[in-house]
């Protein structure tokens, strides 16, 4: 019989816990810089009843999402509440905001010196690239940490009705499905 009582599990799935705990925080932290126009709350409640309120900005995000596009404007503070059979984690919330803003970085050009400005990859891109390093080798809780995380995205990103978020999970669970060993797919 398995153990219901998170606390009682692996001290690993603590540690992913608490690590993807203070990923939604540092985003939560990030949103509010003054960079930002947080105009827009998915509010995702957890399996014990506790709702985290995850800020996002709806222009970045009507580009990718005919549901957002469709939100009734002039509300400056909008609220999407997300059910409890879309999405119980705020994480994934925000591993679906970090696949649809834009992040830029900038370099200096060693041979000019001029900065150039450059698309950067967000840490759920990080999470892909390890996945798919073939220096590392074949990770399989990893890989399958990854591909629950895809399926949960799926979900709520076809619950907003974003279908290119949808496109660019699918190109990479099947880059990621070439790299199981044979007798393992």
């Amino acid at each position: 019989q398995h153990d219901q009582d998170p606390a009682n599990w692996a001290p690993g799935w603590q540690l992913l816990q608490t690590y993807e705990s203070q990923r939604v925080d540092d985003w939560i932290k990030w949103h509010s810089e003054p960079q930002f126009k947080t105009d827009l709350w998915f509010l995702v409640t957890d399996d014990k009843g506790m709702g985290t309120r995850v800020p996002a900005c709806r222009t970045v995000l009507s580009i990718n999402s005919v549901f957002i596009q469709n939100l009734p404007a002039g509300d400056d503070d909008t609220e999407v509440r997300i059910d409890r059979t879309i999405c119980t984690d705020a994480i994934t919330v925000v591993y679906f905001l970090w696949l649809n803003y834009p992040c830029f970085t900038k370099k200096v050009d060693a041979l000019n010196g001029r900065e150039l400005e450059f698309i950067a990859h967000s840490p759920f891109d990080g999470m892909v690239d390890e996945v798919l390093d073939e220096t590392i080798g074949y990770d399989e809780r990893q890989t399958a940490e990854l591909c629950l995380a895809i399926a949960k995205i799926a979900k709520l990103a076809d619950f907003v009705c974003a279908a290119g978020t949808i496109e660019r999970l699918k190109d990479i669970f099947d880059r990621i499905y070439t790299r199981v060993p044979d007798g393992k797919k």
